[in-house]
């Protein structure tokens, strides 16, 4: 296919990689005007599963960075600043990783 839009192109080769390179702007274009801003409002994106009236005293589980060098899960807090590691033990030691 592309052998066949390279000898439908005219002049010689410096010409065609010219015509080709603006085929592939022109496309690029399209998309990001036409076709994109079209699909966009179809795809499931804005679909989210979590839930935001979910309170701070819900029981989650804890994430995978959540854990000490010696095995003890820790609860993660969140204070005005960024998240902080509090030393109160959330649950049972995690499972090794051996």
């Amino acid at each position: 296919m592309y052998s066949w839009m390279w000898r439908k192109l005219p002049g010689p080769w410096p010409a065609k990689l010219i015509w080709s390179a603006a085929g592939l702007v022109a496309v690029v274009v399209l998309l990001f005007t036409v076709v994109f801003p079209w699909v966009e409002p179809r795809l499931p994106f804005n679909d989210v599963t979590v839930d935001e009236s979910v309170g701070s005293d819900a029981v989650s589980s804890p994430s995978p960075g959540a854990t000490s060098p010696d095995g003890i899960v820790r609860e993660i807090t969140t204070p005005g600043n960024g998240p902080t590691v509090t030393p109160s033990v959330v649950g049972s030691p995690a499972p090794s990783a051996s």
